[in-house]
């Protein structure tokens, strides 16, 4: 049985420059996630119910707002797919003060496939030690 690789605990950005906002996004163990957190935010989150996936809204530099997102790295699409949409739901709707309707899904399909592309992209590289497909 072949063994499987250690992930680095390291917490990742995408900038979201259109909104003025950051994404972080952290694919680990829950162990490594809780230690990340509170080495970059300076939060305990040991309380939290950590199972497969994980996400908040946190306060960024300078007033821009930021978002957290964990992921366990045994989960797939499903899962990045459900809190990317977190995600896009605080920064649209709470951040920017849109609301999801007929004029608006537009904004949420394309920050939702953006922040998905560059999600899986890396968590390929991390878990696979190769680079994903474009």
């Amino acid at each position: 049985m072949a063994k499987s690789k250690k992930i680095p605990a390291k917490v990742r950005k995408i900038h979201i420059g259109t909104y003025y906002f950051d994404v972080f996004y952290l694919v680990s163990s829950r162990e490594k996630c809780i230690k990340a957190f509170k080495e970059h935010f300076l939060e305990d989150i040991s309380n939290k119910d950590l199972r497969s996936g994980w996400a908040t809204s946190l306060e960024g530099d300078n007033g821009q707002g930021a978002y957290f997102i964990w992921m366990h790295e045994e989960q797939g699409f499903d899962c990045i797919a459900h809190e990317v949409f977190h995600a896009v739901k605080y920064i649209l709707c709470n951040y920017a003060g849109l609301t999801l309707s007929g004029d608006s899904d537009e904004a949420f399909a394309y920050l939702l496939a953006h922040i998905c592309h560059q999600v899986i992209h890396k968590k390929g590289e991390i878990c696979n030690g190769e680079q994903a497909a474009k």
